[in-house]
């Protein structure tokens, strides 16, 4: 779909006829050409006028290809060059670029793998960001990266306080980029990459205090953020930006038409989902094809509950297990949700069929994984396991299955939530 080849990459590297680079191109290109760019310009990044900036460039090259393919390699490419952005620094502009791109790697890291002490690194990394002398543009991308890392720390908790003063952080850092990312000619391309990226984790936290405190009202806010997101951002130029807004949209739209018992409204979600889905091929962003896939499986799901529609249960199933195929065993965090999804809708399916031998074989699977490596080597993988063992005991118990497994249900259920909350990712329990 996307085939620019060289003659991007050149227009890229050089920053365009009026020497000022877009970032926001780089949705343009796969990630074998973004891997080949955060290559060439590694070479001229130390030979570069301005290398703590090249370097700068070099980490979110890196960082835009980890997040699309869940790649730890890239992720580590893009930590050697915050770390040479950082050594490279001679004054406190350069300094908290460098500490910035410090930052940005460490939150990446917790996108894709979790982990308990990857937000209190890019924390500490912000904080010295902030104590250094900076100019205007750099104080807006401070405050974006501190409102982000705190909204992702209200995810965790989930608790009302924290998700209305991260809503608040939030809010303030979006006003402070929108004004630098409108001047005639920022000095940094990549505020308005961050500008967005800011625009979306607004709208998702909405969404999630929406889902967590099943308040339709918060539901509707988020999904007219993210509808005119969406609806601004022409899908040629930043696919993966709308396709990321509109596959919110559907998963906000999913689970407010469950509430209000309206068939129609998730039927809609699942169109925006697909409308997601079409604008780029699976392989320009594996992991954002993934996320799609199991929201629209998650949807219909929703959807066969209400009209009790067994071909739209099996396009469900079909759904997710294409999106746990394109994640398992690469220990992601997105690997872990979908794969307690795809766990969740095999045991939700022979609950409603009575199927006793489908969940005792569930069980066994669970089981079999669980022996073959305790929580220090897997701890997501291990974690998801536990849940999926509290989960068909649970089954079990409701269909009345002797003996009793309620206490089972409980203690694994328990050890999923630690681990759980451990990794920052304390929501997939509660699911």
């Amino acid at each position: 779909m996307f085939d620019f080849g060289k003659d991007l990459q050149r227009w890229v590297a050089s920053g365009g006829r009026a020497g000022v680079r877009d970032a926001r191109l780089l949705e343009l290109l796969g990630p074998d050409l973004l891997a080949q760019q955060a290559h060439a310009e590694t070479g001229g990044a130390e030979r570069s006028n301005r290398p703590v900036e090249g370097w700068r460039d070099v980490c979110r090259l890196w960082l835009e290809h980890a997040r699309r393919t869940g790649s730890a390699a890239s992720l580590d490419a893009a930590e050697r060059a915050s770390e040479r952005c950082l050594a490279l620094a001679e004054d406190g502009s350069g300094r908290a670029t460098g500490l910035l791109a410090r930052a940005r790697v460490a939150m990446t890291r917790h996108e894709l793998f979790a982990g308990p002490d990857t937000l209190v690194c890019a924390e500490l990394a912000v904080d010295g960001a902030g104590a250094e002398r900076s100019a205007p543009e750099m104080l807006a991308q401070i405050a974006g990266i501190h409102a982000r890392l705190a909204a992702r720390r209200a995810q965790a908790s989930g608790t009302g306080e924290a998700i209305r003063s991260a809503a608040a952080l939030l809010d303030s850092a979006l006003h402070d980029l929108e004004v630098q990312a409108g001047q005639r000619r920022p000095r940094d391309p990549w505020i308005t990459v961050d500008l967005t990226e800011t625009r979306l984790e607004r709208a998702a936290l909405g969404a999630l205090a929406g889902v967590r405190h099943r308040d339709p009202r918060l539901l509707d806010q988020a999904g007219r953020d993210l509808r005119l997101l969406a609806e601004r951002t022409d899908g040629d130029f930043a696919p993966l930006t709308r396709a990321r807004a509109l596959a919110a949209c559907g998963a906000g739209l999913a689970v407010l038409g469950e509430m209000a018992e309206r068939a129609d409204a998730v039927r809609q979600a699942v169109e925006l989902l697909d409308a997601a889905a079409d604008l780029f091929p699976a392989d320009h962003s594996p992991l954002d094809h993934a996320a799609i896939l199991a929201a629209r499986g998650s949807a219909q799901l929703r959807l066969s509950r209400m009209s009790e529609d067994e071909a739209v249960a099996e396009a469900a199933a079909e759904a997710i297990d294409q999106a746990w195929r394109l994640t398992t065993g690469r220990r992601l965090k997105l690997g872990a949700e979908i794969a307690a999804l795809n766990t969740r809708a095999r045991i939700d399916r022979a609950e409603h069929e009575g199927d006793l031998i489908a969940l005792s074989t569930l069980e066994a699977r669970a089981r079999a994984r669980l022996a073959e490596g305790g929580a220090e080597h897997d701890p997501l993988g291990w974690a998801v396991d536990q849940l999926a063992l509290a989960e068909v005991y649970e089954a079990l118990e409701r269909l009345g299955a002797s003996p009793s497994r309620a206490f089972h249900a409980a203690t694994a259920r328990a050890g999923a939530a630690e681990v759980f909350e451990e990794e920052g990712m304390a929501g997939l329990a509660r699911a």
